[in-house]
This record gives structure tokens, C-alpha cells and sequence, in this order.
């Protein structure tokens, strides 16, 4: 019985020095990261959005919209005409009741989605990411 409460207090004591040394090492290391560690720049933004100027905002609050208006339907989901739009008032900031989409054209067949403007934004944020990857780790070197 003895040797059991022997083996049980080596055990905690050991336990609990283990604990307070992580513990420092711990505190070491969070002083030398904020001491060393350099501070956080925040991303520039490299592309901003033109404002329109304040005629043409003027023209389109006043003015009824139609857009895409065309003879043909295309069997076009109602989701779809929904969502375009939603995305057209939003950008517009234009209450979505001053316009109507009738009809949704799909693109000229000389049109390659490859060398569409969200592909190549896309491929362009891309490439930037990679290159502010690579310029993060030349500096931590």
C-alpha cells in the first residue's frame, strides 16, 4: 500500500512539472512571437470598381429598363431570370420592380468561354495569389 501512494505522488508530481514547463515554453514562445514576428500588411486592393457619375445614376433610377428583350425564348428557368435579376438590382442599386428581364440570349458562337472575363479574372487571381505566396516565404526566409 505504501509503495502504491509512493508511486502516485512521483506520478503527479512528475505530471505537474511536465505541465509548468510546457506551460513556459509556451510563454517563451509567444514573447518571441511578438517581439520577432513582423507585423500583418493588409492586402492592397489591386482593382477597384469605377463609380458611375451621378447623371448616369440619375438616368437609371428615372428611366424603365429592358433588358436583353428578344423574339426568341430559349426555355429559360424562371430561377434563372430571378437570379439575373436580383444581381442586376444589386449592382445597379436599383429596386428590382423599375426593370423586367424578359428574355436571356446565350452568347455569340464566336464567344469561347475560355477567354471569358471570369475565366481570365479568375486565372489572374490566381497567379496573384501565387505570387504573394512566394514573396511571403522569400521574406520568412
Amino acid at each position: 500500500m505504501e509503495n502504491l501512494r509512493l508511486g502516485l505522488e512521483i506520478m503527479v508530481i512528475g505530471f505537474a512539472v511536465v505541465m509548468a514547463t510546457l506551460y513556459l515554453l509556451y510563454l517563451i514562445l509567444l514573447g518571441f512571437s511578438r517581439c520577432c514576428a513582423r507585423p500583418a500588411k493588409p492586402e492592397p486592393r489591386k482593382e477597384t470598381v469605377p463609380t458611375p457619375p451621378s447623371s448616369v445614376l440619375s438616368e437609371v433610377t428615372t428611366a424603365p429598363v429592358a433588358a436583353a428583350v428578344s423574339e426568341q425564348s430559349f426555355g429559360t428557368a424562371p430561377e434563372i431570370i430571378a437570379a439575373i435579376t436580383a444581381a442586376v438590382s444589386a449592382c445597379l442599386e436599383v429596386s428590382s420592380d423599375q426593370f423586367k428581364i424578359l428574355a436571356v440570349q446565350p452568347a455569340p458562337s464566336g464567344h469561347n468561354s475560355s477567354t471569358s472575363n471570369w475565366a481570365v479574372m479568375g486565372r489572374k487571381r490566381l497567379m496573384e495569389k501565387r505570387q504573394d505566396i512566394g514573396m511571403f516565404r522569400r521574406e520568412r526566409r
